[in-house]
C-alpha cells in the first residue's frame, strides 16, 4: 500500500498528538528487602499481577521469612496482596511464576512446607460474586509434579491451568511434563498429562508454557538444542506440531521463553550462536515457519499479541517490535533510570498495555523490593523523537480514518475483506463491532482509546482508534 506524504505542519501536529509516552509505575508496597516483586508478571483485563517469591515478614529477631507473595494491581493501583503467613509456609517461595485471567490468579509454590502437611505445587486466588478474595482460595497438591525453582504456571482465558514441571520424570527419564487441570466449579481436577513425543533426558519440557485460545505452546530448551511443542484442544489436548521439525536444529536453548497469539509466536534461544537470538514464527498449514530472526539478543522474556511483540533483553531493556511488510521490526527500546534493577526480566502484553518488571528495584533505601512499569505500546513506539519517515509508518499502521473520530463510523483502508472486528478498551473491556464493506460502526464506543482487532482473510490486524 502506498505511504501517505505529509507537509511539515502535518508532521508537527502528528508529533504533538503522539509525543507523550503513557506509563504507570508500580512499586512493591512491602518494605521487606530482597522481595523481588517482578520475578514474574502477568496481566488481564486491566489487572497486573506480580510475583514476589522472596517476600515475607521480618521477625522480632530480625530474620526474614520467604513466604512469597502475589500483588494484584487494578490499572496501576494496588487492589490485593495474596500471601501465605503460616509458620509452616516460611519458605514457600510463592510467585516465581504467576498467571492471570478474569477469575483466577495462579502462582507457583517452589519452596517447602516446614511440617508434615501435604505440599502444594501451585496456589490459586479466585473471586466470590465478582470480587477478588483476600487470600489464596485453592491449592494444587500433586505428587507427580516434580518441584523445582523453574516450575511454571499458565491459565487460559477460561478455567484451565497448566503446570510446567521441567524436572518431572517420565518412564524413568527426567524429561519434563506439563499437567493440565480444569476448574469444575468448586475445585481443580487433573485432566491430562502432556509429555514430549521425543523423550530426551534433561530435555526440560515445560520450562516455558503459554496459552492462547485453543493453543498451548511448550518450550523444551534442553532437547536437542531446544524444541517447541504446540498443542491444540478439541475436547482434549493433542500435539499439533514441533518446531523445528525433525532433522533441523537451531541450538542455543531454543524455547527458554515462548509466547503465542493466533497464528504468530515468539521464541527465545538465549545462547544461540553465543549471543542469543529471538525467533518470530508464523503458523502455515499447521507448521511453524520462521518469519524473522533477531540475532545478538539474549532474551530473558518474550510476549506477543498479533502484530505487536515485546522482548526483555538480559535484564537491561525492553524492545518493542511491530510486524509490517518487512517482517518484525524493532521500533523502540526502553531502559530503566535505575541501574541494576533487572528491567525487563519478565514482560507481558495485552491490547495496548505492556507490562515490564523491575525485580531488583529499590525503594527509599530498601534494596530489591521490586517494581514494574506499564507502558502504552503505541505511544511508546510513536513518541515525539520519531523522524518523518517513522511518522509515515505510524499513519500506515493506523489506516483508520478519521482518527481521532467523533463520527459513528470509521473507514478501514485495506483491500482485504473484513470478517470480524472487536474493540478493546484500556480497562480491558471488549465488544464486537458491526461493519459494512470497509466501514466499521463505532457508535457503541464511549469516548476513549481503543485497540481494534480486525480479522480479514489474511489474518488479524490491530489498529489503535481514539474516540472523542
Amino acid at each position: 500500500m502506498r505511504l501517505l506524504k505529509f507537509t511539515l505542519m502535518n508532521l508537527m501536529v502528528g508529533a504533538m498528538s503522539l509525543s507523550a509516552i503513557s506509563q504507570t509505575h508500580m512499586i512493591n508496597s512491602s518494605n521487606v528487602p530482597y522481595a523481588h516483586m517482578g520475578e514474574s508478571v502477568a496481566q488481564y483485563g486491566g489487572y497486573s499481577a506480580f510475583g514476589a517469591y522472596e517476600d515475607g515478614i521480618i521477625t522480632p529477631s530480625g530474620s526474614k521469612t520467604y513466604h512469597g507473595a502475589v500483588y494484584l494491581y487494578n490499572n496501576g493501583v494496588l487492589e490485593r496482596s495474596f500471601k501465605l503467613t503460616a509458620d509452616s509456609m516460611q519458605v514457600a517461595n510463592v510467585g516465581r511464576s504467576v498467571s492471570l485471567n478474569s477469575n483466577f490468579v495462579a502462582a507457583s509454590f517452589t519452596g517447602f512446607v516446614m511440617s508434615s502437611s501435604p505440599r502444594p505445587c501451585a496456589v490459586i486466588a479466585g473471586k466470590t460474586n465478582g470480587v477478588w478474595n483476600n487470600n489464596f482460595s485453592y491449592s494444587i497438591i500433586d505428587s507427580d509434579v516434580t518441584i523445582s525453582t523453574t516450575l511454571q504456571v499458565a491459565l487460559d482465558g477460561y478455567g484451565t491451568l497448566a503446570i510446567g514441571s521441567p524436572d518431572a520424570t517420565v518412564n524413568g527419564v527426567k524429561t519434563g511434563a506439563v499437567f493440565i487441570y480444569e476448574f469444575n466449579g468448586s475445585t481443580w481436577v487433573k485432566k491430562q498429562v502432556l509429555t514430549p513425543s521425543n523423550v530426551v533426558a534433561d530435555g526440560l519440557f515445560g520450562r516455558s508454557i503459554a496459552f492462547h485460545n485453543n493453543y498451548l505452546m511448550v518450550g523444551a530448551p534442553g532437547s536437542q538444542g531446544g524444541r517447541v511443542y504446540t498443542y491444540s484442544k478439541n475436547g482434549t489436548w493433542s500435539q499439533l506440531n514441533v518446531f523445528p521439525s525433525s532433522g533441523t536444529t537451531y541450538a542455543g536453548a531454543l524455547g527458554q521463553n515462548v509466547d503465542v497469539s493466533d497464528n504468530t509466536a515468539v521464541v527465545s534461544a538465549p545462547t544461540h550462536n553465543g549471543t542469543g537470538s529471538v525467533f518470530f514464527l508464523d503458523l502455515q498449514n499447521n507448521q511453524w515457519t520462521v518469519a524473522s530472526q533477531i540475532s545478538n539478543v539474549r532474551a530473558s522474556s518474550v510476549a506477543i499479541e498479533n502484530v505487536k511483540a515485546v522482548v526483555g533483553v538480559d535484564g537491561v531493556s525492553a524492545q518493542f517490535y511491530l510486524k509490517d511488510w518487512n517482517g518484525w521490526v524493532l521500533k523502540k527500546t526502553r531502559t530503566s533510570t535505575e541501574a541494576g534493577d533487572s528491567f525487563g526480566y519478565d514482560v507481558d502484553i495485552e491490547g495496548s498495555k505492556v507490562l515490564v518488571s523491575r525485580k531488583y528495584a529499590d525503594k527509599n533505601g530498601i534494596p530489591n523490593v521490586g517494581a514494574g512499569v506499564s507502558y502504552d505500546y503505541w505511544s511508546t513506539i510513536y513518541s515525539s523523537s520519531r523522524e518523518a519517515v517513522d511518522f509515515e509508518e505510524a499513519v500506515e499502521v493506523n489506516n483508520l480514518y478519521p482518527n481521532p473520530t467523533t463520527l459513528s463510523e470509521v473507514t478501514f483502508n485495506s483491500s482485504e475483506e473484513i470478517l470480524n472486528v472487536e474493540a478493546y478498551g484500556q480497562n480491558g473491556s471488549s465488544s464486537k463491532l458491526t461493519f459494512s464493506g470497509n466501514k466499521i460502526d463505532v457508535s457503541s464506543l464511549t469516548p476513549g482509546l481503543y485497540t481494534l482487532q480486525i480479522r480479514t482473510a489474511n489474518g488479524i490486524e490491530s489498529r489503535k482508534l481514539s474516540v472523542l
